[in-house]
């Protein structure tokens, strides 16, 4: 059986974020150690291995997750898959540029092992990202018994992960302002305009876009952050956010990995922390507090949503996730042929 190449550009064609964040969620499900149903999809998840080079690195994510369903499937699903990823933060300084990220998906035969497809993963990686912010913040902010609404969302750093987001965020929420900041503030100046073309798109078309003068300015009245940069030291702090604020904390230094929140927040007692993995958390991260659970054990039921109090979602990125994300891609790749 030959071998199923998706390109960018087809996968780009393909995205849509009710799929995306279907598959994540159903990832994020899987990956929960605590059992609480034989509905639950299964997984299982090496930790990432790293090899990095005078320049960058190389990131190689294998998972297998099995006995779920994808969004309008009744089919179950077993899939083996492997991310390889490309971190080379000086590309953005070529001339011509070229994406700091780049990523592969190879989707297995979960009977055989053989190769089944190769799908272009650069903006896919993004989403998921994304995606994973999306669902942990139904989980730990929506749906508190307040039922909060999303009135303003802030974006801290407009890179890649900013910028998509800052679009997911307005595209699934009724969003009433959001606010950018950038060190280079030219880039968030550029996500303005590129937002503001886009506003026909969004759930809230009048949506309020606004380039922050400070981090500090961008943050005060905020229901939701998040954080995407490479920053190495901290920039937020407890003193600049609410009460009940939900931040997705998604970016990694080259020197300090999740370094842009400061002590003070995750000291604060009415601060709790959640992550995808605890298995992965506990190599990758050096939090100083405690983590309350993985946000699937919120999902399957096992936890309870927070009722209040700051709640901090650590993203790294799961090889389920991209498994799972890779064939509702390679699923809906087929029905189009069809």
């Amino acid at each position: 059986m030959s071998v199923v190449h998706i390109t960018e550009e087809r996968v780009k064609e393909l995205l849509d974020w009710p799929l995306v964040c279907d598959a994540v969620e159903q990832a994020l499900r899987a990956i929960c150690a605590n059992r609480t149903s034989d509905e639950q999809p299964i997984s299982q998840q090496p930790i990432r291995n790293f090899t990095p080079t005078e320049k960058g690195v190389l990131l190689c994510m294998p998972g297998f997750i099995g006995k779920y369903k994808l969004a309008g499937s009744t089919k179950v699903f077993n899939t083996l898959g492997c991310k390889l990823v490309s971190s080379f933060i000086a590309n953005r300084f070529l001339n011509p540029p070229k994406p700091n990220i780049m990523a592969n998906i190879f989707l297995f035969s979960e009977e055989t092992g053989q190769l089944n497809a190769v799908i272009g993963a650069d903006d896919l990686t993004a989403w998921q990202t994304a995606a994973a912010s999306m669902v942990a913040t139904k989980y730990l902010y929506s749906k508190r018994p307040s039922t909060p609404a999303i009135n303003t969302v802030a974006i801290l750093g407009c890179g890649v992960e900013g910028r998509i987001h800052a679009i997911g965020f307005c595209t699934t929420n009724f969003v009433d302002s959001i606010y950018l900041w950038n060190r280079t503030i030219s880039r968030a100046e550029a996500l303005v305009t590129e937002l503001k073309q886009l506003r026909h798109s969004f759930k809230n078309p009048n949506v309020q876009i606004i380039c922050g003068e400070s981090v500090a300015d961008c943050v005060k009245n905020a229901d939701v952050i998040v954080t995407a940069t490479y920053a190495d030291t901290p920039f937020l702090y407890r003193s600049m956010i609410k009460d009940n604020v939900h931040i997705n904390a998604t970016g990694a230094g080259e020197k300090g990995h999740h370094s842009e929140l400061a002590e003070d927040i995750y000291t604060d007692p009415e601060s709790k922390i959640y992550v995808d993995t605890k298995a992965g958390a506990r190599i990758e991260f050096h939090l100083k507090a405690p983590i309350v659970c993985e946000i699937g054990d919120i999902i399957n039921g096992h936890n309870s949503t927070p009722t209040a109090g700051i709640t901090i979602f650590h993203s790294m990125g799961l090889g389920v996730e991209d498994a799972a994300c890779g064939q509702a891609i390679l699923e809906k790749f087929r029905k189009k042929l069809n």
